[in-house]
């Protein structure tokens, strides 16, 4: 075995030892942010579909008119 291939087998060993320890190292770190409860949080905040039909709802509803005694009654009506 000559220098060159000698320091290519070398390079390539170390190149993958960095690598391997880098993924070690980012899966120990996210490991330990689930267990403390600090895992990583969308930015975004969830969204409830329920709630925002509701919300929809309530814009879109129209208003009813009230007669004299607060009964309220159907437009349509």
């Amino acid at each position: 075995m000559n220098a060159i291939s000698y320091a290519a087998v070398l390079g390539t060993a170390f190149v993958a030892g960095a690598v391997a320890i880098a993924v070690l190292l980012g899966y120990l770190l996210d490991r330990r942010d689930e267990r403390t409860g600090r895992a990583r949080r969308p930015s975004v905040p969830v969204r409830d579909p329920y709630h925002q039909a509701q919300q929809l709802a309530a814009r879109r509803r129209e208003r009813v008119p009230v007669d004299a005694c607060g009964q309220g009654g159907a437009p349509w009506s």
